[in-house]
């Protein structure tokens, strides 16, 4: 088994619900595990500014399926929220991003663990460190907590969903919600 932290965003549609119902649905797979939930932030787009502020939250899963099928679900459920990808940083009805795998480094054409851009990122980083502010970010020797401390990142981050809330919302919709991405799918 291998855990797994995503990070979860949103800025399009209803953001919060959007963030609830996706953790849900990957919860339902037989194969995933949910163990925890952050608090939900709304923040700062980055990069591309002239968009609607995004909310951003972290989810950690355990799952026997290999990072590259965890990772063709995740797209998937992105695809079904109505994901379109026609800008860098642009909007997007759900943003599902692999950040961390226990402590594993991975390298593919469309897939990169730990994220990239993680360090760099006080909206990923914050949610990540709620989860897991122990664990080693491969490659660079520093822990979560120790990445985020020493984040560059400066943009507005305001917790508006606590993790107690956003864990009830998420086991609340799980409960009426079929299992839709099923494991033939992964």
């Amino acid at each position: 088994m291998s855990e797994y932290i995503l990070g979860l965003g949103a800025n399009l549609g209803e953001r919060i619900t959007t963030l609830e119902c996706a953790g849900a649905e990957l919860a339902n797979h037989p194969q995933m595990h949910l163990l925890k939930v952050s608090s939900l932030y709304e923040t700062e787009p980055v990069g591309f500014k002239e968009q609607p502020d995004f909310i951003n939250g972290a989810v950690l899963f355990s799952s026997d399926l290999p990072p590259k099928a965890f990772f063709r679900i995740t797209q998937t459920l992105e695809t079904r929220f109505g994901r379109i990808r026609n800008r860098p940083w642009g909007p997007r009805t759900l943003d599902i991003d692999i950040l961390l795998i226990d402590s594993i480094s991975i390298e593919t054409e469309r897939l990169i663990v730990p994220h990239p851009q993680l360090r760099y990122r006080r909206f990923a980083l914050l949610p990540a460190a709620e989860l897991a502010p122990n664990w080693v970010i491969p490659g660079s020797g520093c822990t979560v907590a120790e990445a985020l401390a020493d984040c560059p990142d400066s943009g507005r981050l305001e917790c508006i969903v606590s993790q107690h809330h956003f864990l009830k919302r998420v086991r609340e919709v799980q409960q009426w919600a079929l299992p839709s991405i099923s494991a033939s799918k992964g």
